[in-house]
């Protein structure tokens, strides 16, 4: 068994564990790794500008109906709980 054990690592060694090939694999792991960091900074943008527009939007109707100019009615009281239940979506941490 140790004969076979032998066969095998000296295999692995001479041909999947050369420096050309382990440069290799640690590209493609940091491609993909660069791929993941671009899509996260991608959604994270994303996310933040979704908060930003719920906030302005309640910012908008509490100005209105502060001003006197939107009378809050049910369907106003609707939207506000809309727009506050897109800015809970996202996580806090941002």
């Amino acid at each position: 068994m140790a004969f076979l054990d032998d066969l095998v690592l000296t295999a692995l060694r001479e041909n999947m564990f050369t420096p050309e090939r382990l440069a290799e694999l640690l590209s493609a792991i940091a491609a993909r790794r660069h791929e993941r960091t671009v899509a996260v900074d991608r959604r994270l943008t994303l996310l933040k500008s979704q908060v930003v527009d719920a906030e302005d939007r309640l910012k908008r109707l509490y100005r209105g109906i502060e001003e006197g100019i939107v009378e809050l009615d049910d369907l106003l009281r609707e939207r506000i709980v809309e727009f506050k239940a897109e800015r809970e979506k996202v996580p806090s941490r941002l």
